[in-house]
């Protein structure tokens, strides 16, 4: 009885944690889409708007260190997709800038992506998965999306 009562107050501050510094990122919208045409040069972008909660669901900071800047990098890449290669360097880049900021953090942060960002031919196509601003994920070979 006493285990199952850690673990539920473990899961409790576990899911706060990720839930307490959950900020909008939408009042940056325009600027984040214009920034993406900017860092994906000659990529045709993709049709569907680009969307972002800044570290689906992970903590977007955590005591003053905030890596929510790099996490919306990272879905910027997501929302474009592109070759697996390109999503491997995509999430060691996320996992390097974010242990910048916060030492072992994003070695965790890596972990999640890496199981959770799957692109749209996996066994359960995430909504956020790689190439999620494509339709049913059409577009994620650079053959595609290169004009």
């Amino acid at each position: 009885m006493k285990k199952n009562i850690i673990k539920a107050v473990l899961i409790f501050l576990l899911f706060g944690l990720i839930c307490w510094d959950r900020v909008p990122v939408s009042e940056n919208i325009d600027q984040i889409q214009e920034h993406a045409k900017e860092v994906n040069g000659d990529k045709k972008l993709p049709p569907k708007e680009f969307k972002t909660d800044g570290c689906t669901l992970w903590p977007d900071s955590l005591l003053n260190y905030s890596w929510q800047d790099k996490c919306i990098e990272h879905d910027i890449q997501y929302w474009v997709g592109g070759t697996e290669e390109e999503r491997d360097l995509a999430d060691l880049r996320l996992r390097d800038d974010v242990n910048g900021v916060l030492p072992g953090m994003g070695s965790i942060v890596y972990l999640g992506v890496r199981a959770g960002g799957r692109s749209f031919n996996s066994l359960i196509p995430w909504p956020w998965g790689w190439g999620f601003g494509w339709n049913n994920g059409e577009a994620t070979t650079s053959s595609y999306l290169n004009k």
